[in-house]
């Protein structure tokens, strides 16, 4: 059966996301003309774990400075600090099943299939245990994804001249639970705001289960765990906020499949959340 492909998310060209640090004008994207998603990676925000091979794997795959607990971006490297966090604005969700090859069988992405997939109702039905699915060898991960904006700073005049940076953060396994909490905040919320006007702290915890000890995402509103602090106000100045407009353009092309990538980073990004199931 033909795998089913998901909504990806690498970084767009800048024409997807109208608030840059400099204006180009009519040069804008230009020399891009010829790219397609194959010359791209999807920038993943993932948390490292002790067992990480940016942690403790061999020299050629270890990041200087990457200690478990630490988020990194996937893609460039980048290592933020779990305990302090970066600052996210949520622009869209999906739901769906990802195949991976097991580690045994040298590892690495296969397909991702929707929820409602005869390939998941399958797999589901044939799991020996809760969670345990497979697609033959392969192994079947529930997953959460959020498409979001990465930000800089926490203040909103600041936030609202720098570039955002888009960013995909995966969510499976133990990750699901802190997920479902933000979201039923979020959604439950009276004034009812688009996703893309909250502002959330995103920064890793120390959980253990019967398994081991490993580090968790964490997720809070942006100031003081108060979600009507957070928000982005509607508009700045007579004009619509441009947060705002960012993160609906973002939601916009995350859906009809504009931003898009291959999958090569998100091998990365399977090998560094490796958790105690």
């Amino acid at each position: 059966m033909a795998k089913q492909e998901s909504k990806e998310l690498t970084k767009a060209p800048a024409a997807a996301v109208p608030m840059v640090a400099d204006d180009y004008g009519d040069m804008a994207g230009v020399g891009f003309e010829n790219q397609t998603s194959a010359d791209m990676s999807i920038p993943f925000l993932t948390v490292l774990q002790a067992i990480s091979p940016e942690v403790n794997g061999p020299p050629a795959e270890r990041v200087k400075g990457a200690a478990a607990g630490m988020l990194m971006n996937t893609v460039t490297k980048q290592l933020f600090d779990g305990e302090k966090g970066v600052i996210i604005q949520p622009c869209d969700t999906n739901h769906v099943f990802v195949e991976w090859k097991p580690r045994s069988a040298g590892g690495g992405f296969v397909g991702i299939h929707q929820v409602d997939s005869d390939v998941v109702k399958q797999a589901i039905a044939n799991a020996k245990t809760f969670g345990a699915n497979k697609v033959g060898e392969n192994d079947l991960h529930e997953t959460f994804y959020i498409a979001a904006l990465l930000h800089r700073s926490e203040d909103l005049a600041v936030q609202a001249t720098l570039g955002p940076e888009p960013i995909l953060i995966a969510f499976t396994s133990t990750k699901i639970k802190p997920y479902r909490n933000i979201m039923t905040r979020l959604r439950t919320f009276m004034a009812k705001p688009p996703l893309f006007a909250h502002r959330l702290r995103l920064s890793t915890v120390v959980e253990s289960n019967n398994k081991g000890t490993f580090a968790n995402f964490a997720l809070a509103p942006l100031v003081d765990n108060d979600i009507a602090k957070s928000l982005i106000p509607p508009r700045l100045g007579e004009d619509k906020h441009p947060l705002l407009i960012n993160g609906q353009e973002l939601m916009k092309s995350y859906r009809s499949g504009l931003v898009k990538g291959n999958m090569d980073s998100a091998k990365s990004s399977t090998k560094t959340d490796d958790i105690p199931f």
